[in-house]
């Protein structure tokens, strides 16, 4: 998109915490303003497992409504510092 501007940020992970990037086609299944409790809970509820978290996050986005036909891509990037 030509008009559009991004910024930069620097992010410093602790040993045992993870950051989570998703697209905002999550928003359209979980609800804007409740994406970011959805994925502290399937990290929490994983045991900060990332592919155990992944795994969540897929099953619960497959319960929700209209997911089976999604309006918009669904992407979660969840990284990691062991």
């Amino acid at each position: 998109v030509a008009a559009a501007t991004f910024g930069q940020e620097i992010a410093n992970l602790g040993k045992g915490q993870m950051l989570a990037l998703y697209t905002d086609g999550i928003e359209c299944v979980v609800g804007t303003h409740c994406v970011e409790d959805f994925l502290i809970r399937a990290i929490r509820h994983s045991a900060g497992d990332p592919a155990s978290a992944i795994a969540d996050i897929q099953s619960q986005l497959d319960k929700s409504p209209g997911s089976l036909a999604p309006q918009d891509d669904m992407t979660v990037l969840l990284i990691a510092r062991e």
